[in-house]
């Protein structure tokens, strides 16, 4: 398969999960507005108690009666292709023909406004997962610890930009007791719109790795970009980090500060007594005066910091210690 049929995949296989929503609720033109602190389209004539079918993040998931989002980078045919299968308006930062178009400053600001309003309608508890490499197989082992004992949203694929926030928190599941989003630190302001959006109440970084040094130029900026995830979070918050991570030791935190290592024996949560065989490990954890006993179907180093990482937010969110073990022994890598 080449570059070109795997983008096509890619959109057909994105076209029919949005085909197969079920929206949590719909929004009206006024709403959106008043959120994005917008004018009401000057074309168009439509209600202010107009609803669209959803608010569309992505420039190939169209869908008729939805609102699109426009973004600076999108030529004006991605525009017209959006009106032409049947987006009844435009979010975007200046006047497109005569569409109707609500104007803002910034739209992936506007995006962050409107997902935060999405999320306070919600308001469970939030974790983040960002870091340079290792934040999809960490976000879905947390998300084995959490569904141990609660009813847990999290989207599974590497869905990880303030897009794709805004698709999730459109079909939330209104039963879940926690919710866990990855997100992506290589493009510009989207961890601090992620983050500035959801106010999370624990962020886990997996490290701090110079693998997105093409996009942000250097290990600084790479910090930087990373450590943004705290921009929404308070001082009573908690930020997980990896102890044997040597840019990460780096960047000071307000928040709450919990250290994971293997190698760093002064880290907070420590992981011993290592041994494989079989396709499987075993060790000992060491955390907060609690000694456990894991033992993991899966191999490599990077899975026993996914453990640790999990065991302690598990703790902070009040899971066993029985349950988050025996979540941990339910991962599978996808």
């Amino acid at each position: 398969m080449n570059r070109w049929q795997a983008m096509v995949r890619a959109r057909e296989a994105k076209a029919s999960i949005v085909n197969r929503l079920g929206l949590t609720r719909l929004w009206t033109l006024r709403e959106v507005c008043r959120i994005v602190g917008a004018e009401y389209p000057a074309y168009g004539n439509l209600s202010p108690d107009r609803k669209f079918s959803m608010i569309c993040c992505f420039d190939d998931g169209y869908i008729s009666d939805s609102l699109f989002v426009h973004y600076e980078r999108d030529p004006s045919d991605v525009a017209k292709a959006a009106m032409d299968r049947g987006s009844v308006a435009l979010l975007c930062a200046e006047q497109i023909d005569e569409y109707p178009c609500i104007i803002v400053p910034d739209v992936l600001t506007a995006l962050q406004q409107l997902c935060r309003a999405m999320y306070d309608e919600i308001r469970i508890p939030a974790t983040v997962v960002t870091g340079s490499v290792g934040k999809t197989s960490t976000k879905n082992f947390l998300n084995c610890v959490y569904s141990s004992q609660f009813r847990t949203f999290c989207n599974l694929t590497n869905g990880n930009t303030l897009e794709y926030l805004g698709f999730s928190l459109q079909r939330f599941d209104r039963k879940a007791k926690l919710f866990i989003q990855e997100v992506n630190e290589s493009d510009p302001k989207n961890a601090s719109n992620c983050s500035k959006a959801l106010h999370p109440h624990i962020a886990l970084i997996t490290n701090m790795d110079r693998s997105h040094i093409g996009e942000l130029g250097s290990e600084e900026n790479i910090m930087q970009a990373i450590s943004e995830i705290t921009d929404g979070m308070g001082p009573d918050d908690y930020v997980i980090l990896n102890a044997d991570d040597r840019n990460s030791a780096k960047v000071s935190f307000s928040q709450k500060v919990i250290r994971v290592g293997i190698h760093a024996s002064d880290a907070d949560c420590v992981a011993k007594n290592i041994r494989s065989s079989g396709g499987r490990q075993e060790f000992d954890l060491f955390y907060n005066g609690e000694q456990a006993h894991v033992a993991l179907d899966v191999l490599g180093e990077h899975n026993i910091y996914n453990a640790c990482m999990s065991f302690v937010a598990g703790k902070l969110n009040g899971i066993t210690t029985e349950n988050i073990l025996r979540g941990m022994k339910a991962y599978r890598p996808l």
